[in-house]
């Protein structure tokens, strides 16, 4: 038997098979359904209400109760515990510092002979420095007081400490006087004009003249009026009156 003839019977089988498949398909489809029966109901009449209840009462009817197991008792909380109170940490001790070590104390004779005898030193003498006293010039404190004293005779008896301070006072009225002078502005600087007064022991500017005037009135009046501004300069320094006289110049800040 040959491939062929093997082809063929297999696919005679196959639609065999096929055949037969749809036929019972078929027959399963096209089953004819059947019809239903027919439900018959019986009418009856309901029993009396009277035979009912005797029905009811003579009927006894048994119950036994079950018994019921009791509930469990509830769990009592349980009570809070106390809280306890903290215990104090007592500090720690503070370390004590070290004491310093203490000095080892030595005899004289222990000293002596650790460090020998101590060598005697030779005292210095010293000679005290001589003290250059500055001299100090007086003839030109002699000249400016003779200058501005009327009567200087009296500046040779004087030592050369009162010298100064005389000085030194009247040098302080002249600058007192000279912020009290308002000079007059418009004048010529060539003016000039000089003025004797009396200073008592107490101070006192008195008396004020002009022994040598400008020649110009306003100019006079103005140093005039200076001492009109002053009238007090305080106590001389020897306690003596004093008779004065000051030029007063226009170009010169200082008399």
């Amino acid at each position: 038997m040959n491939a062929k003839s093997r082809a063929g019977a297999f696919i005679l089988s196959i639609i065999f098979h096929l055949a037969i498949l749809v036929l019972i398909v078929m027959g399963v489809l096209f089953k004819p359904t059947p019809k239903p029966l027919p439900m018959i109901f019986e009418m009856v009449s309901p029993p009396n209400t009277g035979e009912v209840a005797d029905i009811v009462e003579n009927t006894e009817i048994e119950f036994t109760p079950q018994e019921i197991e009791p509930l469990p008792e509830p769990i009592p909380e349980p009570e809070p515990l106390p809280i306890p109170e903290p215990v104090p940490v007592p500090p720690k001790p503070k370390p004590k510092p070290p004491e310093p070590p203490k000095p080892k104390t030595l005899s004289y004779e222990e000293f002596i002979r650790q460090q020998g005898k101590p060598k005697p030193q030779k005292v210095r003498k010293t000679q005290p420095k001589k003290i250059v006293a500055p001299k100090i010039d007086t003839s030109a404190i002699r000249a400016n007081l003779n200058e501005l004293l009327v009567d200087s005779s009296n500046v040779r008896n004087m030592s050369t400490g009162e010298q100064d301070a005389l000085m030194s006072y009247l040098s302080g009225i002249k600058a007192a006087l000279k912020r009290a002078w308002q000079k007059p502005s418009g004048l010529s600087n060539n003016l000039k004009c000089t003025v004797r007064f009396d200073v008592s022991a107490g101070g006192k500017l008195l008396s004020p003249r002009i022994v040598s005037s400008s020649g110009n009135s306003e100019f006079d009046t103005s140093v005039l009026q200076a001492f009109k501004n002053i009238r007090n300069f305080g106590p001389t320094p020897h306690g003596r009156s004093e008779f004065i006289q000051i030029v007063f110049r226009m170009a010169d800040d200082v008399f």
